[in-house]
């Protein structure tokens, strides 16, 4: 018992470490991975922004090149403030590579690229500038100057503003998402512990439950133990039933054989023929029964090992019970019993082992001639019916049922009289009983059959009813 509380400590202590520690670790790693994101964003959104601010001072710095280019006459002069043009432009052109580079959201590809097209265009009144500068056609330079030149650079500088507000925004929604999603991994973390914390208390219940549910189960299995016993002894109380009923059983007709074998041997040739014949029909008929009893062991024992083969045919079922009732019919006219076969099915026949299925019926006509009246009718019904199979498949069956209008079973026997060695309380041992391996045999050769029998009472409430179902096809 102390071996098994110290086991469910240790299970409980694993199961703990198994629920918190992917919860510690969830946390460190979502600490880590919001620190090293918000570093990113900070430092993405800076040197973007720095970039674009180089971007937007170069632009600047051009338009004012530009506005005194306009104002410029000499020659050497003009040409000193287009290089100094050029190392703007190469400073604009710079930044804007290690612009693009980055990674960029949708909303700041489109007003970049919006950009490169104004950017193309002020380049493109640049190049046709220095060319009428170097022509020196002064009045068409400072024409194309003022009304290209210089609003072109002017867009481009509203662009590279737009272009920071971008920016702006797509670094402001960054930071509201990643926001939103800390706030939503704090929550989840939160929640992870607090159903934690409840299953530490539910596992600690559960510590207290398993030593209470150890307790009682080995109370159970005190009592299972003494209940096995007295099942052990009620075994003992059965099989010593059977081995009288045995013992007298087979002893009856041994002592018959014996008794009448010496009554043969003592007169020998000083009785009749007939006192002979009698003592030898008497010897036939004792043997007889001691060789249906050892039969019937036999059969049982190799139906039970699965040793004992079928034979499956197409045969007639009425056809089967027909015969079986013409080898009664001596003891059926002795008694005056009257036997009412009906068939309300389409056909009769079936795959079944003629033989054996005989035995059955034989054997559930003698049960229904023993228990019924002299004078009386038995009634035997076939038909067709529905047989629902274990692999919960339904196949077409023949059903067929004997009525005997005799002392009914009591209700409470109706499953036992198919075990083994069992009888109904109602038997007289050694008259009508036998020793109770007759419906047990009825039993395994149905299973057998893959079909299903069982015995009811009768419905006008005077004796008993069995009815056994086998398939009308074997599989």
């Amino acid at each position: 018992m102390k071996k098994k509380s110290n086991r469910i400590i240790w299970q409980a202590f694993v199961m703990l470490l198994i629920i918190f520690l992917p919860i510690v670790m969830l946390a460190y790693y979502q600490i880590n991975h919001f620190t090293d994101r918000l570093d990113n964003l900070v430092t993405n959104v800076y040197v973007k922004t720095s970039l674009t601010e180089d971007m937007f001072s170069a632009a600047r710095e051009r338009s004012i090149s530009l506005l005194r280019l306009s104002n410029l006459v000499d020659v050497f002069d003009i040409d000193d403030e287009q290089n100094v043009m050029s190392f703007q432009s190469n400073q604009f052109l710079t930044a804007r590579e290690q612009l693009q580079k980055m990674e960029q959201s949708q909303q700041e590809k489109i007003a970049l690229e919006e950009l490169n097209q104004l950017v193309k265009i002020a380049a493109k009144y640049q190049m046709q500038l220095s060319e009428l500068l170097i022509d020196q056609e002064k009045k068409k330079a400072d024409e194309l100057l003022l009304l290209y030149a210089i609003p072109s650079q002017g867009k481009a500088l509203e662009q590279i503003k737009r272009l920071l507000e971008v920016q702006k925004e797509v670094s402001h929604a960054q930071l509201l998402i990643d926001k939103k999603t800390r706030d939503s991994t704090i929550f989840q973390i939160l929640v992870l512990s607090c159903s934690g914390l409840i299953c530490g208390a539910l596992i600690f219940y559960y510590i207290s439950y398993k030593i209470n549910h150890y307790e009682a189960e080995l109370k159970e299995s005190n009592n299972e133990t003494l209940k096995a016993w007295k099942a052990a002894e009620i075994a003992n109380v059965t099989k010593a039933e059977f081995l009288a009923n045995m013992s007298h059983e087979m002893r009856t007709p041994m002592h018959s054989i014996i008794s009448f074998s010496e009554m043969g041997v003592k007169k020998g040739t000083d009785s009749t023929p007939e006192k002979q014949l009698r003592y030898f029909s008497n010897i036939k008929t004792s043997a007889d029964r001691l060789m249906i009893l050892i039969n019937n062991l036999f059969d049982l024992t190799k139906l039970e090992s699965g040793k004992f083969k079928m034979n499956f045919e197409k045969n007639s079922l009425l056809q089967v019970m027909q015969a079986c009732l013409i080898k009664q019919k001596n003891k059926l006219d002795k008694l005056g019993i009257q036997v009412n076969i009906a068939s309300d099915c389409s056909t009769s026949s079936s795959q079944f082992d003629s033989i054996h299925i005989a035995q059955v019926i034989n054997n559930l006509l003698l049960n229904a001639i023993k228990y019924t009246p002299s004078g009386q009718t038995i009634n035997v019904l076939i038909s067709n019916t529905i047989l629902d199979s274990s692999q919960s498949e339904k196949k077409t069956a023949l059903l067929f049922s004997i009525m005997n209008s005799g002392k009914s079973i009591p209700e409470g026997e109706f499953e036992t009289i198919f075990e083994k060695f069992t009888q109904s309380s109602d038997t007289v041992l050694g008259t009508s009983g036998g020793v109770g391996l007759g419906l047990p045999i009825c039993k395994e050769i149905i299973e057998a059959h893959s079909g299903k029998i069982w015995a009811d009472k009768h419905p006008e409430d005077h004796g008993t009813v069995f009815n056994f179902v086998i398939p009308i096809e074997q599989t």
